[in-house]
């Protein structure tokens, strides 16, 4: 016997709703340097520039003040300021130098002046040490050479520097200088020997009755022989 099949039907499956398609992303915000290139939006992030009101600021920074005389350039303590007024602020107001611009080259040319006179002096300083040094060396040899007669020829070399001087009216500074200028042309031992030469001939013509023997009138005679402790 047949049974008969009374259930209903299943029914058919029930499919999930489609997802809904992902929001479309929002546009990029505008930026101040859209249309510029690569490499000039390179160089404004590098240096930090968030806005174009700070770029505005950089750029006129570098504006030249209104005159030179608005320039604060510095000056070395003690020293004039004329030749940053008349000479360099004007300079840099043609060309177009920023305040601060031109500060920093103030101050490397103060820096440079500084380190030429320090050079210079200290050039100086060697050179009279070594002209001492030599004096005294030709002074020694010069000692040998006269013997006995050293301190009589040193004598006669003053007495030929007052005579000159009296009959000049030279100061001792003119006298120095003139002599420390012919011992670096000639050496020491040579201007010695010519004054006491000199000296020499003046004692042998007041001997000869042919002319007065220089007293010298009490002038200190400043020179070589002040380098060698000849005085």
């Amino acid at each position: 016997m047949t049974t008969e099949n009374t259930s209903a039907p299943a029914a058919p499956p029930v499919e999930a709703p489609a997802a809904a398609p992902a929001a479309a992303p929002a546009p990029a915000a505008a930026s101040w340097m859209d249309g510029l290139d690569a490499s000039t939006r390179s160089m404004i992030e590098k240096d930090g520039y968030k806005t174009p009101a700070d770029l505005v600021a950089k750029v006129r920074s570098y504006a030249p003040p209104e005159a030179p005389d608005k320039y604060e350039l510095p000056v070395p303590e003690g020293e004039s300021d004329e030749f940053a007024k008349t000479v360099a602020a004007p300079l840099f107001h043609k060309a177009g130098l920023s305040n601060e611009q031109a500060k920093v080259l103030a101050a490397g040319w103060n820096e440079l002046q500084t380190q030429q006179r320090t050079a210079a002096t200290q050039a100086e300083e060697a050179s009279a040490r070594e002209a001492s040094a030599l004096a005294e060396r030709q002074n020694g040899d010069l000692k040998r050479e006269w013997g006995a007669q050293y301190d009589a020829n040193v004598e006669l070399s003053r007495r030929a520097i007052r005579s000159a001087m009296s009959a000049t009216g030279a100061k001792d500074d003119t006298v120095s200088t003139m002599i420390d200028a012919m011992e670096k042309t000639h050496g020491f031992a040579f201007v010695h020997k010519f004054f006491s030469h000199l000296g020499k001939s003046m004692a042998e013509d007041t001997a000869h009755g042919l002319g007065s023997k220089a007293t010298g009138g009490g002038i200190d005679a400043r020179s070589l022989y002040d380098k060698s402790n000849m005085n």
